[in-house]
């Protein structure tokens, strides 16, 4: 085969470029393709049938082959796992029974779009609690094997002290009360008397009306019986309350105390109280109710115990 060259000067000049080339006249049908049966030994391969795809085969001449194209398989909108013969893998969700770091997983299953997580309900270590029944605002939560249930004021402090007090364990009292008009200690609501209930003030019980009126030491009538001390102002006849053993401060309302000395029911001013014991009058009554430990506070216990003056 020679191909026809021309120089700048438009003089002819034929080249011979040898026998390697392809001759054209090889392929002879619209389609063919060049192969090789060797190395540098190219072939015609002729077009193969409609739809059929080319493919490797090692038994053929030229190692290629044409051959019927595999069905394609139907393509939905909306992929289902469990379609067709080969369906993907599909587990139940894991779990949820502890707390773990987020991770990307390592499974190779995919989860259903209504897929639910379970949620353990044991109170062990580091797993999630869920709500056992229906609580109400303000509640307690209380631990149960399924998760926390709520208690009313009256439900949790039934069942704080449904147990006896443990061996070396007390009722603590604040032993040094931070400023005036703080307390600490066991109390009761009353209905206030005559006077109503005025805060440091110490009152008995009258047991003809049910009401708290001011002690006074000039009489039995007016000293004993219950006694306690206001912590809680209400007007006459509305309901206060009552510290019946613990401390109390009150700055204005009480005399200055002697520290370490008790402290009586005074019988020179209703519900006042006195470091000093009433003395010199027939009847008066003598009646200690505490114990100062400081100036300005009371150390209260309401004791029974009195005498009287003949």
């Amino acid at each position: 085969m020679a191909w026809k060259f021309y120089t700048s000067d438009g003089a002819e000049k034929q080249t011979d470029i040898g026998s390697d080339a392809v001759d054209k006249a090889t392929l002879t049908t619209k389609g063919d393709i060049y192969a090789a049966t060797a190395a540098s030994t190219p072939a015609r391969l002729g077009v193969g049938a409609n739809t059929t795809v080319l493919t490797a085969n090692s038994a053929e001449a030229t190692g290629l082959e044409w051959v019927a194209a595999g069905a394609p398989g139907a393509h939905k909108d909306t992929h289902d796992p469990n379609d067709g013969s080969d369906p993907l893998d599909c587990e139940a969700a894991a779990e949820i029974s502890a707390v773990v770091a987020a991770s990307e997983g390592a499974a190779h299953t995919f989860a259903r779009a209504d897929h639910v997580h379970a949620i353990s309900h044991a109170i062990t270590d580091n797993h999630i609690l869920t709500v056992d029944g229906d609580p109400a605002d303000d509640e307690f939560a209380r631990f149960t094997a399924d998760g926390v249930e709520g208690l009313s004021v009256a439900e949790a402090i039934t069942a704080l002290l449904g147990a006896a007090l443990p061996e070396n364990v007390s009722v603590r009292l604040d032993p040094a009360l931070s400023a005036d008009t703080k307390w600490s200690g066991i109390t009761r609501d009353g209905t206030a008397g005559t006077t109503g209930l005025v805060y440091g003030y110490c009152y008995y019980l009258a047991v003809a009306t049910g009401k708290w009126e001011k002690t006074n030491a000039t009489a039995a009538a007016t000293s004993l019986g219950e006694v306690g001390m206001c912590v809680g102002a209400a007007a006459a006849d509305a309901t206060g309350t009552l510290l019946m053993y613990g401390m109390i401060r009150a700055d204005d309302e009480f005399p200055a105390f002697t520290v370490g000395a008790p402290v009586f029911l005074s019988a020179a001013t209703a519900g006042i109280l006195s470091s000093t014991a009433p003395t010199g009058t027939t009847d008066f009554v003598v009646r200690p109710i505490g114990s100062a430990p400081t100036a300005d506070s009371l150390f209260f216990k309401g004791g029974d115990a009195y005498a009287t003056l003949v």
